[in-house]
């Protein structure tokens, strides 16, 4: 055996056994990064605990989070806010056996009920009824024509009779009631598994309410419907113009 030959046989046995040794100890950094928002706003959601494998990390202020040296199949667990609903697990199962690979996995959370209804009273109270629009069920959107015309109306409704009917404070009831079958009194439509919610408004003037607010979830997500009718406080506004013109 020729000396050349003895040197290759030996590099070669040298780069066998380096392969060898990377697929006996090498380990691959599987991860996995991405932002958590709210699916209303698409605001990041933050100190929201992403948690696998034993280990555990948070969002920071802007949502962000990654998660590092995990399995090759991986279950992640959300633990979001109290005000938003429950996030399903994520399985993650990655490709390469050798290599690094980071799975990007945005997460969008779902604001619970009376997180919704909070906003929308909120909005109410706060003159914000841009917000409102936004939380509205798309038939009842229809209903007011436009957003435009249903910012108008509310805000010409403050001016004229604000002090008298602004919301000074309000309870919202845990006690939601599930409805299988409710007709929208103003509209007129039916809709199935409809949740109302209680509320008690207290008014500037010092009346007292007590309603239900009623909602149904649109494309996952909750929608209220209004329960203003348009033509009366048309008239109403109309009527309290003339009042005061007189």
């Amino acid at each position: 055996m020729t000396k050349k030959l003895i040197i290759g046989l030996s590099v070669v046995g040298i780069i066998i056994l380096a392969v060898v040794l990377v697929l006996l100890f090498y380990k691959p950094n599987y991860s996995i990064e991405g932002k958590v928002t709210d699916i209303t706003t698409k605001k990041p959601v933050a100190d929201v605990t992403i948690s696998g494998d034993g280990k555990e990390t948070k969002t920071d202020k802007d949502g962000n989070y990654k998660m590092e040296k995990l399995k090759k199949e991986t279950k992640i667990s959300i633990k979001q806010p109290s005000q938003f609903e429950t996030s399903e697990e994520i399985n993650l199962t990655f490709d390469s056996r050798i290599k690094s690979e980071t799975i990007k996995k945005d997460i969008e959370l779902v604001p619970d009920l009376i997180e919704m209804e909070t906003r929308v009273n909120e909005g109410s109270k706060q003159g914000q009824y841009d917000l409102n629009w936004e939380y509205m069920h798309p038939d009842d959107q229809a209903y007011w024509g436009s957003e435009e015309d249903y910012i108008n109306l509310f805000k010409r409704s403050d001016e004229l009779m604000g002090a008298q009917y602004s919301i000074k404070s309000y309870k919202i009831s845990e006690n939601v009631k599930v409805l299988p079958k409710w007709e929208h009194e103003i509209t007129g439509k039916e809709y199935d598994n409809v949740s109302g919610v209680p509320i008690e408004t207290t008014f500037m003037n010092g009346q007292v309410d007590k309603y239900s607010s009623y909602w149904v979830k649109v494309d996952g997500i909750w929608r209220y419907f209004t329960q203003v009718n348009k033509t009366k406080l048309q008239k109403d506004i109309s009527d309290y113009e003339k009042s005061i013109s007189s």
